[in-house]
């Protein structure tokens, strides 16, 4: 199977639902409040979109990424390089020394480079039906990658706070957006801190039960 082709399957799946989904028991004593309007609740949720927005401009890391594909299971190294509101840059490199493929997004196309086989693939968010259905863009992707809360198809989550859902949870508050197309959010945060501390996204067709799962520290 070409790389090309691996990182085709794989991006969909990394975007939409890797990881079998699984309700913690935190999640299963939680009983959720729908009343957005609650002042406390309000505050929480302008404080979580507040202390998750960091205002640094520039991230670079080194990531290892395993996938396994088709049944076929992948190990790759590379670089993850981020520069807000303008690209995120992920760099596949095979044998530790060459590039083996590229994943670039930015808030206007998606591009996805097999360097071994000397074949790309560039669309824009809206040319891939899911995303479009889903109202997912380049902004809602970074948000995954920032740590950070978000409302699909809305740049601003400030002007989105009212559809969220609060619930306290021992040491946690979990924000629920339920009214998104295609997909439902789940984002627990450590109340003290304001801080995420997990994203959860989920299919609303219950006959699919992945899901993709955002573990942060």
């Amino acid at each position: 199977m070409k790389l090309l082709d691996i990182i085709k399957i794989a991006l969909p799946a990394l975007l939409l639902a890797f990881t079998s989904c699984r309700s913690t028991k935190t999640a299963e004593k939680t009983t959720v409040t729908t009343k957005a309007e609650d002042t406390g609740k309000q505050e929480m949720l302008r404080k979580v979109a507040a202390v998750s927005h960091a205002d640094t401009r520039f991230v670079t890391s080194k990531i290892k990424l395993n996938l396994s594909v088709g049944g076929q299971d992948l190990s790759l190294s590379g670089n993850l390089k981020m520069k807000r509101d303008e690209v995120i840059r992920l760099q596949l490199v095979a044998l530790g020394l060459i590039e083996a493929g590229r994943i670039e997004l930015t808030p206007d196309y998606m591009l996805v480079m097999d360097r071994i086989n000397k074949q790309y693939i560039k669309v824009a968010y809206s040319d891939v039906d899911f995303l479009r259905e889903s109202g997912l863009n380049f902004h809602s992707l970074q948000s995954l990658f920032w740590n950070e809360i978000f409302s699909p198809g809305t740049h601003d989550v400030g002007s989105a706070l009212k559809n969220f859902s609060v619930a306290s949870s021992g040491d946690h508050t979990l924000l629920s957006l339920t009214s998104a197309p295609k997909l439902d959010y789940s984002f627990l945060t450590i109340t003290d801190e304001a801080m995420l501390d997990r994203t959860t996204i989920t299919s609303k067709n219950i006959a699919n039960q992945q899901a993709l799962v955002c573990k942060y520290s």
